[in-house]
């Protein structure tokens, strides 16, 4: 998973983010699926085919190779997901270094993740299959 990070001045000397966290493919797929919206696959700008000269299927295949990540829902938006009851985001550490991010609701449901965003999102699967 990457966090493309590159900021830039624009004319008012304001830092303006040019690049949308990416989450990895499986996870996005599992939001995806579980109903989380807005998940939106990030594309290859240099694409440019013309699409007349192609099957469906040709299509198809052509922009499912363009896909090169998953915008990232923001972690403001994956917290509120869990609803009302969420109840902490934490980093664990061991020995000085970063182990792994936990997040967890008051029930004692939690997820882990890498990044905040991760454990979150995994929280938010957890309390999906709970319900169904």
């Amino acid at each position: 998973m990457g966090s493309a990070g590159k900021r830039t001045n624009n004319n008012k000397g304001r830092q303006i983010k040019l690049f949308k966290k990416m989450i990895d493919y499986k996870l996005a797929k599992k939001l995806k699926e579980a109903g989380f919206p807005n998940i939106k696959p990030i594309i290859a700008k240099d694409i440019s085919v013309r699409l007349d000269k192609f099957t469906l299927k040709e299509i198809g295949r052509i922009v499912k190779e363009s896909i090169i990540g998953y915008e990232m829902p923001t972690l403001l938006e994956l917290i509120e997901a869990c609803g009302k009851d969420f109840w902490i985001l934490e980093q664990k550490k061991s020995n000085g270094f970063n182990i792994y991010w936990e997040a967890a609701m008051i029930e004692q449901i939690s997820g882990k993740g890498d990044t905040p965003e991760e454990a979150v999102a995994n929280l938010w699967l957890k309390l999906k299959a709970d319900n169904n």
